[in-house]
């Protein structure tokens, strides 16, 4: 991500869904547009930003990938990156199809080079 000077594999953490930062789990999430937002400032990526992406929760595991940041100044620029932990995606709890249940309202996000 050349606009943040961040290089693929760079990580850092984020609140699922931005709109529920301090709600009670599991946070029952579904799937199409998500809006996450930083936990803290990490490497060169400023604190309170939003990752604007889509989220899928048909598979194994709820996958999110984000194609946009919004800085706390409010330029948008374009992002590449996906929430993992222990693996591609994130663990769920199964649920009715179109929604999962996730252990924790925050999540790992690596930036990734870009989507093919």
């Amino acid at each position: 991500m050349a606009a943040l000077d961040l290089d693929p594999g760079a990580g850092f953490s984020v609140f699922v869904d931005a709109s529920r930062k301090g709600t009670g789990l599991p946070l029952i999430v579904s799937d199409g547009p998500i809006e996450s937002e930083t936990l803290l400032p990490a490497e060169k990526f400023p604190g309170r930003t939003r990752l604007q992406g889509r989220i899928w929760t048909s598979g194994p595991r709820v996958v999110i990938r984000y194609y946009s940041a919004r800085l706390p100044d409010g330029k948008v620029i374009p992002f590449c990156a996906v929430a993992a932990d222990d693996g591609p995606g994130l663990p769920k709890s199964p649920g009715r199809p179109g929604f999962a249940a996730l252990q924790h309202s925050t999540a790992p996000v690596y930036v990734t080079g870009q989507f093919k």
